[in-house]
């Protein structure tokens, strides 16, 4: 696999595997028994624990968003929002608004 210290290619280009050791789970040596004990028992816990490792590893897979898209994501929120607040203004104060309708 190694030779002298360079990583073979297929190393390099194969995905990161998640290793799930006692450490990752913040459990000391004694706890964790009864923890796996607990978790296997139960199917559902059990089904429930592996369906959020699959939802985490899905999240590493993916790539994060570029500066471009995340600024363009906060200008297309910023223009709904407007567009909110200006419904919400008309609804309060326009024709027959809810300010109307109070007094």
């Amino acid at each position: 696999m190694l030779v002298n210290n360079v990583p073979d290619e297929n190393v390099l280009n194969s995905p990161p595997q998640i290793i799930i050791k006692k450490e990752n789970i913040g459990l000391e040596e004694y706890q964790h028994q009864k923890f796996q004990y607990n978790l296997f028992n139960s199917i559902l816990k059990h089904d429930h624990y592996y369906e959020e490792l699959s939802r985490i590893k899905d999240r590493l897979d993916k790539n994060a968003p570029s500066m471009q898209q995340v600024i363009h994501t906060d200008m297309k929120r910023a223009n709904i929002n407007k567009i909110y607040e200006r419904k919400l203004n008309h609804d309060l104060t326009g024709p027959r608004g809810l300010n109307w309708q109070c007094k």
